[in-house]
């Protein structure tokens, strides 16, 4: 899968010298700037035209100086705007998330390449001839989330080239032969292609290690200015290329330091000094004796540029951006998240906003509501005292909303620490998800709710094993979200979940920190559900079932409740079906109070428990399933009667950067550190003032207790690592003293004030020799970290490797180069030297 990325500008320049850009405006409808700056809403006078939320419009120049243009509409069809001007349906169903790229021929013709509705490259004409390319060998599917380019060849016909499912690059020849170029691409991005005037082309493209390629009709590929270290492109976003009239090609990108960088025909590489959006991808035309640029530039308005010239803001808007301040009501900040489809919503880092009274708040499609933590690192509070049913909703029952997410906030929901408050008392959410797709929900402290703070529910049937990380929960503080069933003997209604999916929904549940939560994660049990458990921290409190009797950390129902002598044993929901596959692996699990894990059902696949760490004293304690044979992998990588807190950590460092030293704990399963600039309790001035009963400040006055931070997977203990600056950036690095391969770590943490896109898609390298396999995961963009299985891993030839921690195909989301999570493979000894 692709995480959404943002729209683009479309560019073409006619014969004469005058350009027409093509782009979604904020209010979502199509629009055309001319370069005379005449501009406007396409059929405005009819009502416009409505693109589908993500995706981007083509636009090119006729012979006779007027436009073909073509976009996603949001009825999913394939639509045109002719010369004219008239607007029409071309009938043809598209991939969701995917745009069309148009070429235009010499003599006027023109012919589109898209992604169809069955994920498929298809083709269509002017003239009105549409189909599958190669359908009769079985078509070819597209990368998810990607589309094609297309490019006019002088003499006649198209070379088109796109990005395959398998991850690298493909074409199409003019006589319509399908070959790959072997050349891996970046999850979710597309390439650029131009031609020159003589029929020789170029390619323009992010490549799985993220840096800027190129490749050419006479097959000379490589790195761009790879003598000097290359260039990586913002991950997520897609190059464009011209070929210019006097000869050469000029390429225009993203730069990961937020920049458009443009390479010469000479093969230079500058920046031109433009802010970009970090999820937004230039366009470029080729113009007299140079070149014209639009781009949407990091103040969400489009901005021009010629070549030699300064840029010029055009102002129109490309997206809605709203500020939420300490100053903004309740009535303003409801009317940005839930009515602009798109938005951008910024809450600054002082807010304290209070939402009684409100509930099922129905985030818009493409909202993007993130908490500034820059200033205030705890971030804003969002809370309501009211008890709603579900505070924030993404779709619903029978709508969806796609592409949403939420980060950096804190939601407060007014639950008391008493967990026994919420006995007999009606549920509530803090974020509700329905059946919508490329939802990130990252980087907020969610509390106090007695329902679930994030609940996940799959009643239109999109979200399954196939796309289990559509839905991608990272990076978050959880706790104090308790609903015993009764303060006495139970038996009453019970709730209380950091995470549960239901309904036949999964989620990516990742590097969360988890704490008095009734259950951290669980699982209705219905068909079809499931979850991603991996590389969490779950502390040692909650789990409060009655006054007697403490509950299960990580949980899964069952459809049905048993009895015995007509009595349930081992509580409600204890058998029959438990939903799919439920995988939870590289958790650092300190809850001791109950069982960790207990699975009360019989999932139709598995569950799989593996690779953890365990506070619990042996398997027995830690683990309960209901039915033999039901939880596999309990003897793989699990380790019991491990503390983590009991180790005494290496060296404090200051990981955030704030002049004091954080706590480091290496668990076995992971690498954390408590944040001293992110205390859970403060005030404006970054003093703690415990502003409400879930966050005490310490006894003596000082910084309330820090926020635990993602590093790093690794099975290291303290004893195992050293904490220095490696790499000279003046932070401190994580590095293995032990094992075949250091790790390099940087902390995940940052301010959460831009959208998060695709990292490269993980290979399945299962099968491989250990040396093969971490020269395919770091060609893909990912550190890699190992695990003996035998002892003995010092022979890469002969060492191959069992198992790998995250599932393969997967799309790992990062703000920014080389942040993927490391890939911990397990390594046994097959042959013998």
């Amino acid at each position: 899968m692709g995480w959404q990325a943002g729209t683009s500008p479309s560019i073409a320049v006619a014969a004469d010298g005058t350009s027409r850009i093509a782009f979604q405006a904020s209010d979502g409808s199509l629009w055309t700037r001319s370069s005379s700056g005449a501009a406007g809403e396409v059929d405005g006078a009819n009502g416009g035209h409505q693109v589908m939320p993500g995706t981007s419009p083509a636009i090119a120049a006729l012979p006779n100086g007027t436009y073909e243009t073509v976009y996603h509409s949001t009825d999913g069809l394939l639509d045109q705007v002719s010369p004219s001007g008239a607007v029409s349906s071309l009938g043809l169903l598209m991939a969701p998330g995917s745009s069309p790229s148009l070429a235009v021929a010499a003599d006027g013709s023109w012919e589109v390449a898209f992604p169809a509705s069955d994920g498929k490259l298809w083709t269509t004409t002017s003239a009105g001839a549409a189909g599958e390319v190669d359908a009769a060998n079985g078509g070819h599917p597209l990368m998810p989330g990607a589309s094609a380019a297309i490019g006019a060849l002088p003499r006649g016909g198209y070379q088109i080239v796109y990005p395959s499912s398998d991850g690298l690059m493909d074409q199409v020849a003019p006589s319509g032969a399908v070959s790959t170029l072997a050349l891996g691409m970046w999850a979710g991005t597309s390439p650029g292609i131009a031609v020159a005037s003589d029929g020789s082309w170029e390619v323009a493209f992010q490549a799985s290690d993220g840096k800027l390629w190129t490749t050419t009709s006479g097959g000379a590929a490589g790195e761009v200015d790879g003598a000097n270290g290359g260039h990586l492109v913002m991950p997520g976003t897609s190059p464009a290329v011209a070929a210019l009239h006097s000869g050469g090609y000029e390429v225009v990108y993203t730069s990961t330091d937020g920049l458009l960088d443009g390479v010469s025909p000479t093969g230079a590489v500058a920046s031109l000094g433009l802010g970009m959006w970090s999820d937004s991808s230039p366009a470029i035309a080729a113009s007299g004796a140079g070149f014209q640029e639009a781009v949407e530039a990091n103040t969400s308005k489009l901005w021009t540029q010629e070549s030699g010239g300064a840029a010029a803001d055009t102002g129109l808007t490309m997206r809605l951006s709203f500020s939420i301040t300490t100053a903004s009501t309740p009535v303003g900040f409801v009317q940005a998240v839930t009515g602009h489809p798109g938005a951008i919503v910024h809450v600054a880092g002082d807010v304290n906003l209070d939402l009684s009274g409100l509930s099922g708040l129905g985030v818009a499609s493409g909202v993007q509501l993130l908490g500034d933590r820059r200033f205030f690192p705890a971030g804003p509070r969002i809370f309501t005292t009211s008890f709603p049913r579900d505070l924030f909703t993404v779709g619903s029952s029978s709508t969806s909303a796609d592409n949403v997410r939420i980060s950096g906030l804190r939601l407060d929901g007014g639950e008391s620490t008493d967990p026994f408050s919420a006995v007999d008392q009606p549920d509530a959410d803090g974020i509700q998800v329905h059946s919508s797709r490329n939802v990130e929900i990252d980087h907020d402290e969610i509390y106090g709710w007695r329902g679930a703070a994030v609940a996940v529910d799959d009643e239109l049937n999109r979200i399954d094993l196939t796309n289990a990380d559509t839905v991608r929960i990272h990076d978050n503080y959880i706790h104090h979200n308790q609903h015993p069933t009764g303060e006495i003997l139970g038996g009453g209604h019970g709730a209380g979940y950091g995470v549960g999916t239901f309904n036949g929904a999964y989620a990516l549940i990742e590097r969360n920190v988890f704490d008095f939560n009734r259950h951290d994660v669980t699982s209705d049990g219905r068909d079809g559900s499931g979850y991603l458990f991996y590389r969490n921290l779950l502390l040692p409190h909650g789990g409060d079932n009655t006054g007697d009797t403490n509950t299960q950390a990580i949980d899964v129902h069952g459809q049905g409740t048993c009895t015995t002598l007509g009595i349930p044993f081992g509580g409600d929901h204890n058998c029959g079906p438990a939903g799919e596959y439920y995988d939870a692996e590289y958790n650092t699990i300190e809850y001791t109070a109950g069982p960790a894990v207990h699975l009360r059902g019989i999932p139709s696949i598995t569950m799989d428990v593996a690779n953890n760490v365990f506070a619990n004293s042996s398997a027995d304690d830690a683990l309960e399933s209901n039915f033999p044979g039901t939880m596999t992998n309990v003897g793989i990588g699990n380790v019991f009667g491990h503390n983590a807190f009991d180790t005494t950590p290496t060296t404090n460092a200051d990981f955030d950067g704030d002049g004091k030293p954080d706590r480091f704990l290496a668990t076995g399963a992971g690498l954390w550190y408590q944040a001293s600039s992110m205390p859970v309790a403060h005030g404006n001035d970054g003093n703690c003032y415990s502003i409400d009963p879930l966050h005490p400040c310490d006894p003596d006055g000082g910084p309330a207790v820090g926020r635990w931070v993602f590093l790093g997977q690794s099975t290291a203990s303290a004893s195992g690592v050293q904490l220095r600056d490696v790499n000279g950036d003046g932070r401190p690095d994580v590095v293995l003293t032990s094992g075949l391969i250091p790790l390099l770590t940087e902390p995940v943490e940052d301010n959460t004030s831009q959208p998060l896109n695709a990292g490269p898609q993980l290979p399945d390298v299962r099968g491989y020799t250990s040396a093969d396999a971490v020269g395919k995961l770091r060609a893909a963009g990912y550190p890699v970290s190992q695990t003996c299985l035998n002892g003995n891993c010092t022979h890469p030839n002969s060492d191959f490797v069992l198992s790998q921690d995250q599932p393969p195909g997967i799309a790992v989301a990062t703000r920014g180069a080389n942040l993927h999570p490391p890939v911990l493979l397990g390594i046994e000894r097959i042959t013998n030297d």
